[in-house]
């Protein structure tokens, strides 16, 4: 349905607004959201730091949509109204994260692979219902210049993986943000972060081009 999908884009990309990701983990909302500040890692504080988010008057000015995290697509505010109600009373676009994270990677010894293929489509489904209208993957590269990373097998494999979520998404009337991070921890100089970059993405295109 590209006419859905062109209203999701064109929503997304209001001027002046933007996409706010809060799809962090469990255990990454644990360990570096709650933990750090001294507050104890239940459900209950993750959902209460979620609410700082959601909930304010005229958030709708500023964020065309918001990224979500499985576990907030099913909570609620401090009254009992669901995160996903706010927000589309708002007229903010609800976007899930579907990636399984980064796994590291038995063929590509240094480097990860991000899961999640499996199962995808009933999630789809599952989020559609729910309400949301576009996802997002991310694939994560590594720069090592001493151990030649990334290397091009690993490099094909996660923008193949980017792809084939991409066409799911498309499939299911979702948009699907493609996020490669080519991360900045190294020794090596932003001409070398800039050559890895433009690599990442031209080999991303050709596979959705694919």
């Amino acid at each position: 349905n590209t006419k859905k999908l062109t209203e999701t884009i064109s929503q997304m990309m209001s001027p002046g607004k933007g996409l706010l990701a809060i799809d962090e983990s469990t255990g990454t909302a644990n360990k570096k959201r709650l933990e750090p500040m001294g507050v104890e890692p239940t459900e209950e504080n993750r959902r209460r730091f979620r609410e700082l988010f959601l909930t304010p008057d005229g958030i709708e000015n500023h964020l065309s949509g918001t990224i979500l995290f499985d576990e907030t697509m099913r909570q609620a505010d401090s009254s009992g109204k669901s995160f996903l109600d706010t927000l589309k009373e708002k007229g903010i676009a609800i976007g899930i994260k579907v990636d399984g994270g980064a796994k590291e990677s038995e063929e590509f010894p240094g480097e990860t692979l991000t899961a999640g293929l499996s199962g995808l489509s009933e999630r789809l489904d599952e989020y559609v219902s729910m309400g949301a209208v576009f996802c997002k993957w991310r694939a994560v590269v590594k720069i090592d210049q001493a151990s030649g990373l990334p290397t091009d097998g690993a490099l094909r494999e996660n923008c193949k993986r980017l792809a084939r979520y991409a066409q799911m998404c498309q499939e299911k009337g979702l948009v699907p943000v493609c996020e490669p991070e080519v991360l900045l921890q190294g020794t090596h100089g932003i001409e070398r972060s800039a050559e890895i970059l433009s690599q990442t993405l031209d080999v991303l295109f050709e596979e959705l081009n694919a």
